[in-house]
């Protein structure tokens, strides 16, 4: 049997407890429980946008740019490499809605001191 992957609720977890009950426990399995987190939204992602071609023609930047400013600024971390610390900028493809929401405010907040309000 291939592996499965559920969205747990009260109404499913009979079926779960079935589906587990019907595996071959002559093969080893692992089974992982995590909280879901939700994706960026495609509306987060629009504003996201907007967002970066406002705060760009108030500072004279393409959205583009700002893109790469606002991740450089904002989402941006450090990881080892070969005992060397590089930097690296977390896509915004990865973000959950609550770090999204995060984000633009992050944005939002640091141009608003520049004199940028929608």
């Amino acid at each position: 049997m291939n592996g499965r992957t559920w969205n747990l609720s009260l109404q499913n977890i009979s079926f779960l407890m079935d589906y587990l009950k019907s595996l071959d426990f002559d093969t080893q399995w692992e089974v992982v429980i995590r909280e879901k987190k939700s994706k960026r939204t495609l509306e987060q992602n629009e504003r996201l946008w907007k967002l970066y071609e406002s705060v760009g023609n108030h500072l004279g930047y393409t959205k583009d740019e700002m893109h790469d400013v606002a991740g450089w600024l904002f989402l941006r971390y450090q990881v080892e490499i070969a005992g060397e610390v590089v930097n690296k900028i977390e896509s915004t493809t990865k973000l959950n809605t609550a770090r999204m929401a995060w984000y633009q405010e992050q944005i939002e907040i640091w141009a608003s001191q520049m004199g940028w309000s929608w």
